[in-house]
């Protein structure tokens, strides 16, 4: 059995940041669908659109918002949840130290600076000291 683990500083933030009901529920769908080992999620805005009922205008809208606040990146095969927030799997500490580094990398390669990171030992999601 796998499991998710969610960060609990996550709840914070998804409460303050401007995400709305399309946007909790294409993030959710994403979770479900992602790959334990990557925390990537290979699906199309299309296939949200079908299996969420919603109108492929509003889950666009919803996952641009979602890059914005980087609770996703995109990558070359699809989408991947920050694991400073969410993360399933094994979840031994190395593991989530090299998914944070590719969430990092997969922002990097398109010229946006990670806004924050987990600091394990506070539980605390800061800036990043990078």
């Amino acid at each position: 059995i796998y499991w998710a683990a969610i960060i609990r500083e996550t709840f914070s933030k998804l409460y303050k940041d401007n995400i709305n009901g399309a946007g909790y529920r294409v993030f959710f769908f994403l979770c479900s669908e992602a790959n334990i080992d990557t925390n990537i999620a290979s699906v199309s805005q299309k296939r949200i659109a079908e299996v969420l009922g919603m109108n492929k205008s509003t889950v666009s809208k919803a996952i641009h918002l979602l890059l914005d606040d980087q609770y996703l990146a995109r990558t070359s095969s699809g989408f991947m949840i920050n694991p400073n927030l969410i993360y399933a799997g094994k979840g031994y500490e190395n593991e989530r130290e090299a998914l944070r580094e590719d969430f990092s990398d997969n922002l990097t390669k398109i010229g946006i600076n990670q806004k924050f990171e987990l600091d394990e030992e506070t539980g605390q999601l800061e800036e990043p000291f990078r």
